[in-house]
């Protein structure tokens, strides 16, 4: 077989892709097969108490509303996007949830949090481009860094787990998840 550098880069991407979601969790979650949309759907539900009880915390009850309709959009378009078409809309509505939380003001002192939930759709997004045709276009998110966690949540109970660990250690208990 005589593989072109393009074609070698998306087999090669393909297959290190499928090694890095081995073992993930994500039930039915497979490179070029399906999202687990039910699982993430309920993981970026987690995302969302997480951020808007931060922006409630902090008293922004109007940017705690905004993120609220920001990530129910996301988790919109995650439920209702079609295995094997371009996941554009989705990877869209999730940078533009992640990159509102990155603007607010006064959330820097809570750059652990913020991280975890940066690094929580970013591993979303990647699970969704690998599973995506690369023929539609995705503007790049310029507001926010992309953030790689050593150990992402797969699922909104190892999310809430790591949030509480994190709210803990700042001294936050009126964040902790249930």
């Amino acid at each position: 077989m005589n593989l072109n550098r393009r074609e070698f880069g998306k087999r090669s991407l393909a297959t290190v892709a499928t090694m890095a979601l081995a073992g993930t969790g994500l039930t039915g979650c497979t490179v070029l097969a399906k999202v687990n949309q039910s699982v993430l759907g309920t993981l970026l539900s987690a995302v969302e108490s997480g951020v808007t009880s931060l922006l409630t915390y902090l008293g922004n009850s109007s940017a705690a509303q905004e993120a609220q309709t920001l990530f129910n959009t996301a988790i919109n378009e995650v439920k209702s996007w079609v295995s094997g078409t371009p996941a554009t809309v989705v990877i869209e509505a999730l940078n533009a949830a992640v990159a509102f939380v990155a603007v607010i003001p006064g959330i820097s002192q809570y750059a652990a949090l913020v991280q975890l939930i940066v690094g929580t759709v970013d591993s979303i997004i990647s699970l969704f481009s690998a599973n995506s045709p690369t023929t539609a276009a995705i503007r790049p998110r310029t507001a926010v860094a992309t953030v790689t966690l050593t150990n992402p949540p797969r699922k909104a109970s190892e999310f809430r787990s790591q949030w509480n660990t994190k709210v803990r250690a700042l001294n936050l208990e009126t964040l902790v998840l249930n």
